[in-house]
């Protein structure tokens, strides 16, 4: 499901955050997954046993954690209250990697019904980008992954939905994209490069600052990544 050609890794795992909306349709109900606090109520509804559980369990009673523990659930209680959740489970994730072989992290649900809980997680992809082969948000059909000084790589159907926000500023330039740019400042607050599309299959992208990329998952892309 990655929407970018990288540094490819067999290690995945899959981070599931508690979110009013519940939408699981792109996780692999067989993968490595970390759940957290209060998600596991709604993984177990649709018959999904995470891997971990992990979380100050504020939103988890001892019943439900004694019946995970029951199933194999390895249950880690963390009652900090600096770190979110989310920062937890990319943390506990950043534990598993091995030498010079780095996971690629898919957060699910990271968009919550609060505002500043949503933006916060945002910016958790800038925080551990650089920790993990590949770090993706999974927003419905959407991938919002973040960028920092590089050149990308893009594969997608003709006509694909696309988008660069500077996060929070970026100098872009890219070739195979419906609006083109060339050095094209985006940065919050002024121009941005939202509601762009690939018009070719595949698109390259020179991004010198901080920038977020967001874009609709597809069987081309999925192909291409050797998912399918």
């Amino acid at each position: 499901m990655s929407i970018l050609k990288r540094g490819k890794s067999r290690l995945e795992y899959q981070v599931v955050a508690d979110s009013p909306v519940k939408d699981f349709r792109h996780l692999n109900k067989l993968g490595n997954i970390i759940c957290l606090d209060g998600a596991i109520h709604e993984l177990l509804v649709v018959g999904i046993i995470p891997e971990y559980l992990i979380g100050d369990f504020d939103s988890v009673d001892e019943g439900i954690l004694k019946e995970v523990a029951s199933l194999g659930v390895k249950v880690i209680y963390d009652e900090n209250q600096i770190t979110t959740d989310l920062e937890k489970g990319l943390e506990l994730a950043a534990g598993f990697q091995a030498g010079a072989r780095k996971l690629t992290i898919k957060i699910f649900q990271g968009f919550a019904g609060r505002v500043d809980h949503s933006l916060y997680n945002l910016g958790l992809l800038k925080k551990f980008h650089k920790v993990f082969n590949e770090l993706l948000m999974v927003n419905g059909d959407e991938i919002i992954s973040y960028h920092e000084n590089e050149e990308i790589e893009v594969v997608g159907e003709v006509g694909a939905h696309m988008a660069i926000m500077g996060f929070p500023s970026a100098e872009v330039s890219s070739t195979g994209l419906k609006y083109d740019m060339q050095n094209l400042i985006l940065e919050i607050g002024g121009m941005q490069s939202a509601s762009n599309s690939l018009a070719v299959s595949k698109a390259n992208i020179k991004i010198t600052g901080c920038a977020l990329i967001v874009r609709g998952i597809n069987i081309t892309q999925l192909l291409y990544d050797g998912v399918l």
